[in-house]
């Protein structure tokens, strides 16, 4: 794994979860802006919380648009998209701070 420092905009409504067991989390896209004119493109991340940064995060005020600065840990993962037909890579970000 990579360490990553990004700085983009939040694709949705943070909505936290819980896990199996009862741990609080958040999943959450991010998009970020790279390059400039033409060569201008969007790079997605799907952000991981846990623990004390997912309260932080709510408290902060995070929403739809919010334009935030994070970094965290970088992996390559597989994944399905919906339907679990088309196989995909996913950049994923286990959040440091």
């Amino acid at each position: 794994m990579a360490q990553i420092f990004v700085f983009g905009r939040v694709t949705a409504d943070l909505t936290l979860k819980e896990s199996v067991n009862q741990n609080p989390y958040l999943c959450f896209n991010l998009a970020e802006n790279i390059g400039f004119g033409e060569h201008r493109r969007t790079q997605y991340y799907q952000v991981w919380a846990w623990g004390s940064d997912t309260s932080r995060l709510i408290k902060a005020g995070v929403k739809t648009s919010s334009l935030i600065w994070l970094t965290g840990s970088l992996e390559l993962v597989d994944s399905t998209e919906k339907g679990g037909k088309t196989k995909t890579m996913t950049l994923k970000i286990a959040l440091d701070n």
